[in-house]
């Protein structure tokens, strides 16, 4: 049995990485992070949720290289600096929208469940703290989810009929530690 520390550490120190090695995740260690997340909770259990793991990596330049100026007209009139330095990053041509990992893992959820956004979104996170806690960094790549606003890119992903994306997430070795972000402090209502 795991101690009470050994989760809160892997969940207290799980972090988004954006910057990767090259070094490809084996088949064996994708198999136990999709595993972990077949073990999230679902509605009814009824287990929504479909893979798709992307390696190929002009594809995912392609990808990037489609979704990143949806991005900035998305966000083009927000004035937060952070905002600002994003739009900076994505208005440069050599700048990858998955941080150049070298896996990209598509959670999909099927269109006939109407909670399947939600247990896919458990499925992913347990998927990023199993990585993480084999040593394997990860980052949540939302805006990825403009891809389906592409017939051609999405018909090149064959997504099953029936299935939409939900967390488009990217997995690879860390070559940064990023650091503690500042978290706020929840806010609780008791009755």
């Amino acid at each position: 049995m795991i101690s009470e520390e050994q989760v809160l550490e892997c969940i207290l120190t799980r972090r988004s990485v954006r910057k990767y090695r090259p070094d490809k995740i084996p088949a064996e260690i994708l198999d136990k992070i999709i595993n972990a997340g077949i073990h999230a909770p679902s509605a009814l259990s009824k287990q929504p949720w479909r893979f798709l793991a992307v390696s190929d990596a002009d594809l995912l330049n392609r990808i990037s290289d489609y979704v990143k100026p949806l991005i900035y007209e998305k966000l083009k009139d927000v004035s937060s600096s952070s905002t600002k330095r994003y739009l900076e990053l994505i208005g440069s041509e050599n700048f990858s929208l998955f941080f150049s990992a070298p896996l990209l893992v598509v959670v999909l959820g099927d269109n006939k469940n109407p909670l399947s956004d939600i247990d896919c979104s458990l499925c992913a996170e347990n998927m990023m703290l199993a990585a993480h806690a084999m040593g394997i960094g990860s980052c949540w790549i939302g805006s990825a989810r403009m891809v389906e606003y592409s017939m051609d890119l999405m018909s090149e992903l064959d997504i099953p009929e029936g299935f939409h994306i939900v967390a488009p997430v990217v997995f690879g070795y860390p070559d940064e530690n990023p650091g503690k972000p500042e978290k706020n402090s929840p806010v609780v209502y008791w009755r």
